[in-house]
């Protein structure tokens, strides 16, 4: 029983893209992610080719689903090594848990020549390179989630905030692996936030495919496929019976949760005593 719902199909309901390796809408092969970590519970890579390590983090509720939670001391998390040049695209949704927080945390950090995308505590976002640093100024101005795109084309590193150009920053640098939450070198400078839906591209992505990951809807793995009124129940069975709408909760009895599911966690049931009750609802 995976990530199940039920549908009321009288109302139309939208794209979802959130849950695809490729962005749609761009010619085929230009578009493909090295790699992708939805975070719903675990550090997976959706390719299968650089799964992650979280330590010492913990997942709360993200801007899609789930999210990696950092704790700003002891919360990181590797990946390896799916950039090895100096052109690169990130794409991650940032929510700090302060706005202007008392020193910096490092969110991307790249070993070799040492890259850091750094939260300042002006609220500016800050690209540490060996000794020196650029600076987006008040690209933080709030607590709610903002979406940063990150390009390297091999000169200059272009900073899109929300789907917008923001900064243009005169950097080339090369990554030799990727650590998330901290600087890699310095166990000093960690993240207080939570962090969601990262992807990682070896391309230089443009401002129209900054902006549509930016316009990404939510995605059938992640929350629902339509808006309420249409989705009556969901229930994504990581490690609760909960209705994602809030309307119809169920209630498990014997079901124990396994992180093996099709899309991260699903129910298991023992054939013998498990079952999850749904109270009644009302369909037109």
């Amino acid at each position: 029983m995976l990530g199940k719902r039920l549908i009321n199909t009288t109302v139309a309901g939208g794209a979802c893209t959130t849950d695809t390796l490729d962005l749609e809408g761009m010619p085929s092969g230009s578009e493909t992610n090295i790699a992708v970590y939805k975070l719903d519970g675990n550090a997976t890579d959706v390719t299968g080719n650089y799964n992650g390590n979280l330590v010492a983090g913990s997942y709360v509720t993200g801007k899609f689903g789930q999210a990696a939670s950092f704790n700003g001391s002891s919360t990181y998390m590797t990946i390896g090594n799916p950039v090895a040049s100096n052109i690169y695209s990130f794409s991650i949704w940032i929510k700090p848990t302060v706005a202007l927080p008392s020193g910096i945390g490092s969110i991307i950090g790249g070993s070799g020549t040492t890259l850091t995308y750094y939260q300042g505590n002006t609220g500016s976002l800050l690209i540490y390179n060996g000794g020196s640093y650029l600076q987006a100024t008040n690209f933080f101005q709030d607590t709610n989630w903002v979406h940063l795109v990150a390009v390297s084309n091999g000169s200059n590193i272009l900073i899109y905030r929300n789907g917008a150009l923001f900064a243009t920053l005169g950097a080339s640098i090369a990554l030799n692996s990727i650590t998330f939450g901290k600087h890699p070198l310095y166990g000093v400078e960690y993240f207080n936030g939570s962090l969601d839906q990262i992807r990682i591209f070896n391309k230089v992505l443009d401002s129209t495919e900054a902006n549509t990951l930016y316009n990404e809807t939510v995605a059938t793995t992640s929350d629902l496929l339509f808006p309420n009124p249409s989705c009556v129940a969901y229930y994504k069975l990581d490690s609760t019976a909960a209705d994602v709408t809030g309307n119809y909760d169920g209630t498990a009895t014997n079901v124990t949760y396994t992180n093996s599911g099709q899309f991260s966690q699903a129910a298991v049931f023992n054939g013998s005593s498990s079952y999850i009750n749904i109270d009644s609802f009302n369909l037109p």
